[in-house]
C-alpha cells in the first residue's frame, strides 16, 4: 500500500480498460465541448454549461470579455480534427494561452474522472 502523497505517470493508451476516450474520440469530446454557440446572444445552443461558466469566471478575473475565450474554443474545436491528438494541436498553438484555457477546460473531466466511477468517461 502506497502511504505517501504519489503521483504516476502513465503513457497514451493507460485509460482505454476504463473506457476513456482516446485518440480521434478524445478530439470528438473536445470539439464538441468547445463548440460554444449562442445564436440569439443569451441562449447556449451547444458547448459545455460547465465550461462556458469556467470562462466566465475567468475572463472577469482577468477583465477580459469572455467571447475572446468563447472563440478560442469554437477555434480549437474547428481545427483540432485536423491534428493528430489534442497534443499535437497544442503544440502547434503553443503561444496562444486562451487556447491553452479552453482545451485544458475539456480535458479536466477526463483526469479528474478517475475519483468517481468509470462511467464518468463514457
Amino acid at each position: 500500500m502506497i502511504r505517501h502523497k504519489t503521483l504516476f505517470v502513465i503513457g497514451a493508451g493507460a485509460g482505454f480498460d476504463v473506457d476513456m476516450p482516446l485518440g480521434s474520440k478524445l478530439s470528438e469530446v473536445i470539439a464538441e465541448k468547445l463548440n460554444i454557440k449562442f445564436p440569439d446572444y443569451n441562449t447556449q445552443a451547444s458547448g459545455d454549461k460547465d465550461i462556458v461558466e469556467a470562462l466566465r469566471l475567468r475572463a472577469k478575473a482577468e477583465d477580459r470579455n469572455v467571447n475572446e475565450y468563447r472563440q478560442a474554443g469554437v477555434n480549437v474545436s474547428q481545427g483540432i480534427g485536423y491534428a493528430r491528438s489534442i497534443d499535437s494541436y497544442l503544440n502547434a498553438h503553443t503561444g496562444d494561452e486562451l487556447v491553452k484555457v479552453c482545451a485544458n477546460l475539456a480535458i479536466v473531466p477526463y483526469d479528474t474522472a478517475l475519483r468517481g466511477t468509470q462511467r464518468a468517461f463514457r
